[in-house]
């Protein structure tokens, strides 16, 4: 059985999808079932509406002619997260039931809300977390909150979106109690901090640098399928403060503590603090991206060996859901906006 990941998959820094998809090629690669050349293999693997925008609907449709089994790995819902784009989900759902022989969802809370919104399946579909790359997210040795004049907080994020929790960060800035605590962030701001150091996105290398010379990890982003940056925070064992909402309690698990309202992270902070070492011992618990490559793999076969593929579908459901996503593009070119 050989695995192809119908996605252009970079190198610098960007989104969580990417980074995922990164790691999993790479174990994909370690256990030799790996292959580049999508044609020349028997599972496809393609990710939410990514492969919309890197082009390669054509090459989607060529390997469904060739009866290739096809597995969506589906994100959001798009609209959600973003709070427009209807229209992307709508094609995201039509793409998932014309050419996906199965669906891999990244949580409870994605899978729900996307078949609420409407979301369909063939009937093989399964739920497998996320994890990053273990090379560059790893724990620090230490066993508890190092001694020092200030407790370390970070958060990231590479997208500047409103919900990536920005409101939460600006508060923070000007009430935190910055005699007792540091923080910094890293990624794509849409503010100037005044009292938190920004950092410009980096490498993964750099930023599992970074997030072990930390102690506490705030992430208040509202939206999230399963978070990237969240688990790369949980990888290198720092507790962490998560907004109460989307995957995030799932995620989270007993990793951390919960806020509903920006007013309870100082109170949350303490906690963590004078239970810092009952935090770490959590972590021996946590899912590596092995443990996920596995999840995948034995999925993957379990189609192979019952060669779930369904080789008939509509060549016209295929190039009106092409259609409507040209039309989209077109609409947000002429609005001035891109993906």
């Amino acid at each position: 059985m050989k695995v192809s990941i119908l996605s252009k998959i970079i190198s610098t820094p960007t989104g969580g999808g990417n980074q995922f998809l990164k790691a999993l090629k790479n174990e994909l690669i370690k256990r030799k079932i790996y292959e580049e050349n999508p044609f020349k293999a028997d599972i496809i693997l393609f990710n939410s509406f990514n492969f919309l925008v890197d082009g390669l609907f054509q090459d989607l449709i060529k390997l469904k002619k060739m009866g290739k089994i096809i597995v969506h790995r589906v994100d959001g819902p798009i609209s959600i997260y973003r709070g427009k784009d209807i229209e992307l989900d709508k094609i995201i759902f039509e793409s998932n039931y014309i050419f996906a022989d199965a669906t891999v969802f990244q949580s409870k809370w994605s899978m729900d809300y996307n078949k609420k919104m409407g979301l369909k399946t063939k009937g093989n579909e399964i739920i497998i977390n996320n994890a990053p790359h273990n090379s560059f997210f790893y724990p620090s040795l230490k066993n508890t909150i190092i001694k020092k004049n200030k407790i370390k907080i970070v958060s990231t994020s590479w997208s500047n979106n409103f919900n990536k929790g920005f409101d939460v960060y600006k508060w923070l800035d000007l009430n935190l109690d910055f005699n007792k605590y540091e923080m910094t962030f890293v990624g794509n701001s849409l503010y100037e901090f005044k009292n938190i150091k920004h950092i410009a996105p980096v490498s993964s290398k750099e930023l599992g640098e970074i997030l072990r010379a930390n102690d506490i990890f705030i992430f208040a982003s509202k939206i999230e399928a399963c978070s990237n940056s969240l688990l790369e925070a949980l990888h290198t064992n720092l507790p962490c403060i998560a907004y109460s909402g989307s995957s995030n309690p799932e995620i989270l698990g007993s990793h951390g503590l919960l806020f509903s309202n920006k007013e309870e992270i100082p109170e949350l902070l303490n906690k963590i603090v004078i239970n810092y070492e009952s935090f770490l011992k959590s972590f021996s618990n946590l899912k590596k991206i092995e443990h996920i490559a596995d999840s995948y793999v034995s999925f993957f076969k379990e189609l192979d060996n019952n060669n779930n593929n369904n080789s008939t579908f509509s060549y016209y459901k295929i190039y009106i859901t092409f259609f409507k996503y040209n039309f989209w593009r077109i609409k947000n070119k002429i609005k001035g906006i891109f993906l």
